[in-house]
């Protein structure tokens, strides 16, 4: 997926300034405007690459259902960020959707799960005799 945007993207660039003539100037751009380059390696690298492979360890420390819950905690710190760098607006309504969304996420992340252990042990092992092995299965 990385690779095919990186791909289309890079592909509708250069469409772009070739009808803008301007394709020496894309090819260039990163040599002469040291802001771009480093905006590019940030993107590339540490928001695609380097997330991937995080969100990757995350799931084989913690597991995917509690990565999953805790993976709302981004909203909320892109929503500091923007009020705290960009000076964005914050009002009562979004403390409190952020408010549910972090109770929820904890919640879930921190939630007793013996009771489904134990229901997945008295039958067996599901995987074995072909079937998806459920935590909410009843």
């Amino acid at each position: 997926m990385l690779v095919a945007g990186a791909f289309v993207y890079t592909l509708i660039a250069i469409i772009e300034a070739i009808t803008q003539d301007n394709l020496g100037f894309l090819v260039t751009l990163p040599f002469k405007n040291t802001a771009f380059l480093t905006a590019v390696l940030y993107q590339g690298i540490g928001c695609s690459i380097l997330a991937f492979f995080m969100s990757n360890v995350a799931i084989a420390n913690i597991g995917v259902n509690r990565n999953a819950s805790l993976i709302g905690i981004s909203t909320v710190v892109s929503i500091i960020a923007g009020v705290v760098f960009m000076h964005e607006s914050f009002t009562a309504y979004q403390l409190v959707g952020e408010a549910l969304r972090c109770a929820s996420g904890g919640a879930a992340a921190s939630g007793d799960r013996r009771g489904s252990m134990k229901q997945s042990e008295s039958r067996g092992s599901d995987i074995s005799q072909g079937a998806k092995s459920l935590p909410c299965e009843v």
